[in-house]
């Protein structure tokens, strides 16, 4: 009985997650251009690395950061922000919202409307804040 028992829980557990898949990919479906925070917001023709603002010398470190997560990319903002200068404070900050919206979604909005705020319309990377406004105002 005990094993008749435990194949349905995993037959129950495959169909919930085979739900789940399928939610999500209508959703997917239905609004393409939304990514949840989930994904890296890529802007067509901006190269992160061509920004002025960054000291090619913590190039390296910010890619470690970048690849350690949120918690190590907030290290790097908090230990450079005086040495990084916008846009690519902004940009930087911004793929550290991205990181922390699944994470702390009232600290990711309050930070987002802080980088919205001192960035001009003009900026080059104001199409991404447009882009992330949907998910974070």
């Amino acid at each position: 009985m005990n094993k008749v028992i435990t194949i349905l829980l995993i037959a129950a557990g495959c169909w919930g997650v085979w739900s789940l898949r399928n939610f999500y990919l209508a959703k997917q479906a239905e609004n393409p251009d939304m990514d949840y925070g989930l994904k890296a917001d890529k802007t067509p023709g901006i190269i992160p690395q061509q920004l002025q603002g960054l000291h090619y010398t913590l190039e390296a470190p910010l890619d470690k950061a970048t690849k350690g997560g949120a918690a190590s990319l907030k290290k790097f903002i908090d230990a450079y922000r005086n040495s990084i200068k916008d846009p690519r404070l902004a940009w930087i900050e911004l793929d550290y919202v991205s990181m922390l919206g699944m994470k702390d979604p009232a600290q990711a909005r309050a930070l987002f409307a802080d980088v919205k705020k001192r960035t001009p319309t003009n900026s080059v990377i104001y199409p991404r804040i447009e882009k992330l406004a949907k998910v974070y105002e």
